[in-house]
């Protein structure tokens, strides 16, 4: 991609460390900086059952584990702080 696509687009490259990142939205989008959790994130949804279980509003929920997100993860581009 050339620089002038980058600018209108607002992107930037992705790491290697977001690469290897287990947290897919941070390999879609890159890390949140500063850093912080997706527990401290609007988006991250708990869904309770006979537990509880997480979920991220910006990826597809197939109401199974596939989709299940660590509260733990580190933060992605799209984070909003829930205070």
């Amino acid at each position: 991609m050339i620089e002038s696509q980058k600018e209108l687009f607002h992107e930037k490259e992705i790491t290697s460390e977001e690469i290897s990142n287990p947290n897919p939205m941070v390999k879609l989008h890159g890390f949140w900086e500063p850093r912080t959790k997706c527990k401290n994130c609007k988006k991250l949804l708990g869904i309770q059952y006979s537990k509880v279980y997480y979920k991220c509003s910006l990826r597809k929920n197939t109401h199974g584990p596939a989709t299940d997100h660590r509260v733990n993860w580190d933060a992605c581009m799209k984070f909003e702080d829930n205070k």
